[in-house]
């Protein structure tokens, strides 16, 4: 079953039918380079939260599956996305250095008048594809990300080539949706989260 729904733009988003994650043909709501989804042409502000208005026929999921690229940033930073109206989390969702376009795939959680918030550290430009979405009651997202764990801070320590285990006990029964990050990295590998 496929179901057709409105969109902000002329586009139309394709929805697979069923009861948990609902994939769709992926529409562009948010390009600062051009002003779609925003009122001008502008890089964003350091600190100062981007709003992205969802369609109608979305703004109420219980999350939902963005493409978040970062293009042009001034300088290395971080951007994170939420629920408009929250102070936004530590938790960051995509990393970038100076001048490179880096994308992300980011699952948010949209406030009741439908918008997330992206909210970068430097100035830089947002391009925002909606992927797919959650409908109510088959995703139980927190209300902003939480940062689990942070090998810079505390006890600081560089995870050694091997295993290590992290608790996410209290939040979840069976699965988690994290966004893991490495940095500063001691050469070339590879992370596998399982």
């Amino acid at each position: 079953m496929v179901t057709t729904v409105a969109a902000t733009s002329s586009a139309e988003l394709a929805v697979a039918g069923g009861a948990s994650y609902q994939a769709m043909v992926p529409v562009r709501v948010l390009d600062t380079r051009v002003a779609l989804g925003t009122t001008s042409i502008a890089m964003t502000k350091p600190g100062v939260p981007t709003a992205v208005v969802l369609p109608a026929a979305v703004a109420h999921a219980a999350g939902v599956a963005l493409n978040l690229t970062i293009t042009e940033p001034v300088s290395d930073g971080f951007a994170t996305a939420y629920p408009c109206g929250l102070v936004p989390p530590l938790a960051s969702n995509v990393n970038f250095r100076a001048e490179q376009t880096v994308p992300n795939l980011v699952i948010a959680k949209a406030n009741a008048l439908g918008k997330v918030c992206i909210v970068t550290s430097v100035a830089a430009h947002l391009v925002v594809d909606l992927q797919g979405w959650f409908p109510p009651g088959s995703y139980d997202p927190l209300p902003a990300p939480d940062r689990v764990l942070d090998t810079r801070t505390g006890v600081a320590h560089k995870l050694a080539a091997g295993v290590e285990s992290l608790l996410v006990d209290g939040y979840s029964d069976g699965a988690v949706v994290a966004n893991v990050t490495v940095t500063d990295p001691g050469g070339p590998g590879y992370l596998t989260v399982y």
